[in-house]
């Protein structure tokens, strides 16, 4: 499987300069995908998981957004879901020339986050997102459904009981062939291509037993994620439909 790397983009700094590209991306492109940091706090002494969340990022959400936002007891969760957020507004804000305030992000189908379509734009740009310890995630593509995932190699899970439930016969055997030491990392790097494949879908958890088993899914592009130290990811974007061309019949031609 290809890898890809993410861009590192400080919310202090300005949007890298390939992210403003976005729109500018084709049906066959793969998405952009940005890891979001925000160094300014993290260089404070304080741990930036427990501080609370700035208003240089807060600014940017609307009153629901800062609703749910202190709704996170952990306030970790609440860091990185702000970051998050606050990151996507911002940059789809800038592709489409708008203000962040402006950017009305919904939810959808099983809780997958969208932009609206309109006349202007009826084709808004796709995204997702995905965080995990210190890592936070955006994918984005300007028309193909996206899905993004990470996970901590550290993460406590029941191995034995995850693989049984999302491992085909075959991809167990493998697992069953490798060190003790190199079966949590090939089980979690399976699982991301799983839950990004599920989130690009908008299938969610409820397609897991079927896509983990092999079962038919939709056409999908996979990417392995190449992420610091400690962490693994997957991407995964639609493919675009196939237009046959139109050919003409006999009969057409011959009354031409």
């Amino acid at each position: 499987m290809s890898i890809q790397t993410p861009l590192r983009w400080d919310l202090a700094d300005p949007l890298p300069a390939r992210a403003q590209l976005l729109m500018a991306l084709g049906p066959q492109d793969p998405p952009i995908v940005v890891q979001l940091d925000w160094l300014q706090q993290a260089a404070a002494p304080q741990d930036p998981s427990v501080s609370p969340f700035p208003q240089a990022l807060s600014q940017h959400l609307n009153a629901t957004e800062r609703a749910r936002l202190v709704a996170f007891r952990q306030p970790q969760d609440r860091w990185r879901h702000g970051l998050a957020r606050s990151g996507l507004k911002l940059l789809l804000a800038e592709v489409l020339g708008v203000k962040p305030l402006a950017v009305d992000i919904q939810s959808g189908h099983r809780g997958k986050p969208y932009l609206a379509p309109t006349p202007a734009l009826p084709v808004p740009p796709q995204f997702n997102g995905s965080h995990a310890g210190d890592l936070v995630l955006l994918a984005l593509h300007p028309s193909q459904a996206v899905g993004v995932d990470t996970e901590r190699l550290a993460r406590h899970f029941n191995l034995e009981r995850l693989a049984s439930r999302v491992l085909s016969e075959q991809d167990h055997l493998a697992l069953g062939l490798l060190p003790a030491q190199q079966q949590r990392a090939f089980l979690l790097a399976h699982w991301c291509r799983l839950e990004a494949q599920l989130k690009c879908s908008g299938l969610g958890l409820a397609g897991l037993d079927a896509l983990g088993k092999g079962a038919d899914s939709p056409p999908l592009n996979l990417l392995a994620l190449a992420l610091p130290e400690g962490y693994c990811g997957a991407l995964a974007w639609a493919q675009p439909p196939i237009i046959q061309p139109l050919r003409r019949s006999n009969s057409a031609s011959t009354a031409a």
